[in-house]
């Protein structure tokens, strides 16, 4: 089982019960959304998720949440909010990650054998996570470096080039004949 709290402090207890996975499984299969139309093409049925390995389902948070509310629906009553009071008090990123580490921490209590697979799964988001935000940082870095670095006149080099250029060419050019374009003729 798995814990988590909302975004104000309320706590809800994941449990995956085999009554709780046919509630996700029944509720699924007729889920609409506030337009009316259906959210999920087909029934979830969190057993066969879990026996295949195809947890990718989960990694749509919207879809993730609506589950979750399915699984610790008691506790949503019990605090006296509807479905759509549920979603809108998850929203914040820390606890939409409280919330898939609750439902990873319910699904391995309840497919021991699936504890491990979780587990790896878990650890290489986190991986990727980081890895995609150093590049991104990276990236960042290196363009605000170049826009610091160029000055008015460069700029208007680079944008008079651009215009008296096709731009199909400078997107095939090498860095050195761009620096060559740049560059001011001695």
């Amino acid at each position: 089982m798995g814990i988590f709290k909302d975004d104000m402090g309320r706590e809800y207890t994941i449990r995956l019960l085999p009554r709780t996975i046919s509630r996700v499984r029944m509720a699924t299969r007729h889920h609409l959304d506030v337009n009316g139309d259906k959210v999920f093409e087909k029934e979830v049925n969190l057993f066969e998720c879990m026996t295949n390995g195809d947890l990718v389902l989960l990694d749509d948070p919207y879809l993730r949440s609506i589950i979750v509310h399915y699984l610790c629906q008691a506790d949503a009553e019990k605090h006296g909010l509807s479905e759509g009071e549920f979603l809108d008090s998850i929203l914040s990123e820390n606890t939409m990650k409280s919330i898939e580490t609750a439902l990873m921490e319910a699904i391995s209590d309840f497919f021991p054998d699936q504890a491990e697979p979780v587990r790896r799964m878990t650890e290489a988001k986190t991986i990727i996570a980081g890895a995609v935000t150093s590049a991104i940082d990276r990236i960042s870095a290196k363009a605000s470096f170049a826009t610091d670095a160029l000055n008015g006149e460069v700029l208007d080099k680079i944008v008079e080039l651009i215009s008296e250029t096709d731009p199909s060419k400078l997107s095939t050019m090498s860095a050195q004949e761009l620096q060559d374009l740049v560059r001011p003729a001695n």
